[in-house]
């Protein structure tokens, strides 16, 4: 289930990457925020750490000190937030997962030790119940006599 989850979470960080690539990393120099959108969006490895941080810790206002931009763009200021609520999904669902998983892996353990404790428990008893046996004074037909 974790592989799962983290291989979706970096294909959609992928795919959102390429989009933001596409769409905002090469804007014409004559743009007011185009070198602040160049700088989180030139190519797709800036672009996937950028939008990882934002997944993972949403920083908003970073968005907002930059003036405009966001009322200039509304599919970026849609597309962020879309991005930090699925991400943030994403996220917690990947940490339960991981929490989940190892605690069913624990308790697998756990199952075989006791397991293996039952087992020499019988081990032990079976034993000694032969060496009880044995010492025991026995009839031609290996039954034990009642003194």
């Amino acid at each position: 289930a974790i592989f799962w989850v983290t291989f979706l979470m970096g294909l959609i960080l992928y795919v959102c990457a390429i989009v933001m690539v596409r769409s905002y990393g090469q804007l014409p120099d004559d743009d007011p925020h185009a070198e602040f959108l160049h700088q989180h969006f030139a190519d797709i490895k800036t672009s996937m750490l950028y939008l990882f941080v934002l997944m993972s810790s949403p920083n908003l206002p970073v968005y907002i000190a930059e003036g405009d931009l966001l009322w200039q763009r509304p599919l970026l200021l849609l597309f962020l937030i879309c991005f930090i609520v699925i991400g943030s999904f994403g996220m917690v669902a990947l940490l339960t997962g991981v929490i989940s998983e190892n605690m069913f892996e624990k308790n697998q353990i756990r199952i075989q030790e006791e397991r293996i404790e039952e087992e020499e428990l019988i081990g032990a008893l079976e034993a000694k119940a032969a060496q009880i046996h044995a010492a025991l004074p026995l009839s031609l037909e290996d039954k034990a006599w009642k003194e």
